[in-house]
């Protein structure tokens, strides 16, 4: 056999299964665009990236210092505490604007 190539057996089972996955993947971007949830998004303080796709299982439980106000927080997959989220309108996750909109300073 010449080269690295993989060869995929397309069938019935094929399609269906890669029609699911490419509808589940457009029904992921039509969420992100329209934000259903945008008020539960926002008391969360999450991106629309980070809520409606990013990891929603719970990691275990530890503290951390907040890298802004050094408060002690429980980081339950946060970069930073949430009143400094709120306060510097970013993520708690990436710490990306939190309606991603380019901006001049932080």
């Amino acid at each position: 056999m010449e080269g690295d190539c993989y060869l995929v057996k397309v069938d019935l089972v094929h399609v269906l299964k890669q029609t699911n996955y490419q509808r589940d993947r457009l029904d992921f971007y039509i969420r992100i665009v329209d934000d259903p949830q945008r008020n539960l998004r926002l008391d969360k303080q999450l991106c629309r990236f980070c809520f409606y796709g990013g990891n929603q299982t719970v990691a275990k439980n530890y503290y951390e210092d907040c890298q802004f106000c050094n408060q002690r927080f429980c980081n339950n997959l946060q970069l930073i505490c949430k009143s400094c989220a709120k306060e510097k309108r970013l993520c708690v996750r990436c710490c990306c604007d939190i309606e991603l909109k380019d901006r001049r300073k932080l």
